[in-house]
């Protein structure tokens, strides 16, 4: 199965249709706010859109509890990473490893980071070459800050 990798700004009705719905209506509401400073990456075959993700350069309206610490990662060069989605019916097969891979290459000498809420998928993210970098509480929920920096890998 050939799968392409692009970037699919033009196409974000598409993308977000497959969120999940809480992530949906977390983001669709913002999305004209942060448009100008975010991309979106897809994972698609000849006719399905399999995956993808959006990587920002500002601070997203989701992450204002921690505009501070957000601010201090993309002052040092730091892109954020955020909704990165694979089908469900696609999972297992390594795609969300081959979306962080694909985003790398075209962007090589690129930081990134990321925040997440279930502490389950650092496995998945220290796999794929990031690193624990700092932990922030939202509410009573604590997060993890983590990192790629490719001269560190």
């Amino acid at each position: 199965m050939q799968i392409d990798f692009s970037n699919s700004l033009f196409n974000t009705d598409s993308f977000l249709r497959i969120l999940p719905d809480d992530w949906r209506e977390s983001i669709v509401p913002h999305w004209k706010a942060y448009a100008d400073n975010a991309n979106i990456y897809t994972l698609s075959t000849a006719h399905t859109l399999i995956g993808g993700g959006i990587v920002f350069s500002k601070t997203t309206p989701d992450m204002m509890y921690a505009k501070t610490i957000s601010d201090k990662w993309f002052e040092n060069g730091y892109l954020y990473i955020a909704y990165l989605w694979i089908d469900e019916k696609y999972r297992g097969q390594q795609l969300g490893t081959l979306w962080l891979q694909k985003l790398i290459q075209q962007f090589p000498n690129q930081k990134f980071w990321l925040s997440i809420e279930n502490t389950n998928l650092a496995a998945f993210y220290i796999k794929n070459g990031f690193r624990v970098a700092d932990k922030l509480m939202n509410n009573t929920n604590e997060e993890w800050i983590m990192t790629y920096d490719p001269i560190q890998n």
